[in-house]
């Protein structure tokens, strides 16, 4: 009878053992696999973000590099200078076909504005000129005082958009305005669409002000 006793007390022990041992394994491997998924969710955003920034900066070097271009266009640089309207907008209307026909960007829209920070020509609603901008597009007032070309992302009455503003200079290097290609993010969602990544882009409420968006 001891010898049982003893034996179902070793056995106890034992089990009580063996008990701590699985709890203590248990809660390791818990632990062990919530730094796995915490190391693959960050290694995951990481890459998902590497893919975003790649294509942006794509984006962002085609506005850039259109704006410059356009800036050096002798019927924009005449249409400033002569104030003549009409000049501008065949032109614009020239290259927004021939981008729509010969670039996988459909939907560019090329701004030109004074010197005085006051829309121009807008290539995609020529009716609509004259407005200050001053008070709520920052990018163009910086292109107007460091007369230096830069691309960024701004809010717009379309929303998020990826702009290239380039100063426009006479053959006197006179500054007289300044251009700017605007390029909506859709293609960057339908390209990591396309990798079976869906991109959900939200802006921030209290970036809108009426019936316009500012950053």
């Amino acid at each position: 009878m001891k010898q049982t006793s003893l034996a179902t007390i070793i056995n106890k022990k034992i089990a009580v053992y063996v008990a701590g041992l699985i709890v203590v394994g248990t809660i390791f491997s818990l632990y062990e696999l919530g730094v796995a998924k915490d190391a693959a969710y960050s290694q995951i955003t990481k890459s998902l973000q590497s893919q975003i920034k790649e294509k942006q900066s794509a984006k962002e070097s085609v506005g850039i590099i259109s704006a410059v271009t356009i800036a050096k266009n002798p019927r924009i640089i005449k249409a400033l200078i002569t104030n003549n309207r009409e000049i501008a907008i065949n032109e614009l209307k020239h290259l927004t076909l021939s981008y729509k026909a010969n670039t996988p960007f459909k939907n560019i829209k090329i701004h030109v504005h004074t010197k005085d920070v006051k829309s121009f020509v807008r290539a995609w609603k020529p009716s609509k000129f004259g407005n200050d901008l001053t008070s709520f597009r920052k990018t163009i007032v910086e292109v107007a005082s460091s007369k230096k070309a830069i691309s960024a992302i701004e809010v717009g009455r379309a929303g998020l958009v990826v702009r290239g503003i380039s100063p426009i200079f006479d053959k006197n290097n006179n500054y007289i305005g300044s251009v700017e290609v605007i390029q909506g993010l859709n293609s960057v969602v339908k390209a990591l669409k396309k990798d079976n990544t869906e991109l959900l882009i939200l802006m921030d409420e209290k970036y809108k002000r009426g019936n316009s968006l500012t950053i």
